[in-house]
């Protein structure tokens, strides 16, 4: 039974190495995803660290299933390999764009926020204002409402003189027959 090793170092090319490794197993399994420089979302397999390419537990429990399968039971093991590699990167791409979204949105949250409070602080200040206005406009009011009342019965306490006076002028009068 041909060996299979599989050395897959952080930010690397994937090394297969076997007896019978074809070419195209050795030069298609490249890391083609470029914005994986840090490790801000490492994992660790409880099997041991192995980076960002860690192979299927499917592609592991079938090559421990057909440990004497031959050359074609290699072949297919490249393949599915290969495969499972290629959907490894596919979704570390996705998960680091939805990351990268998901801060984004975190960011934009932030900001909406702070917005929301400053338009709270803002809206309360208007309140207040207009608390203030229609206060101010209450008192001037009841201010001219008495102003005029006061008005008022000072015209009709003078009508009433006027009156009296009237009276007193026509009653003072002698009339002449």
């Amino acid at each position: 039974m041909p060996s299979l090793t599989i050395d897959i170092p952080l930010n690397s090319t994937a090394l297969i190495h076997s007896s019978r490794t074809p070419n195209y197993a050795i030069n298609g399994l490249r890391n083609r995803h470029k914005s994986m420089g840090g490790n801000r979302y490492r994992s660790t397999s409880p099997l041991g660290d192995y980076g960002r390419h860690r192979s299927s537990p499917r592609v592991l429990a079938h090559y421990n299933d057909d440990a004497m399968g031959g050359e074609e039971n290699l072949d297919e093991l490249f393949a599915k390999l290969k495969e499972e590699l290629f959907k490894n990167n596919t979704l570390e791409e996705v998960n680091e764009m939805l990351r990268e979204e998901n801060d984004a949105a975190l960011a934009a949250n932030e900001h909406l926020r702070v917005d929301a409070t400053n338009l709270s602080k803002q809206l309360q200040q208007l309140q207040q204002q207009q608390h203030t206005e229609s206060m101010r406009f209450r008192s001037e009011n009841t201010r001219y409402r008495n102003q005029m009342e006061s008005q008022h019965r000072k015209l009709i306490s003078l009508w009433k003189e006027f009156s009296a006076v009237k009276r007193q002028v026509r009653d003072s009068e002698i009339p002449e027959f």
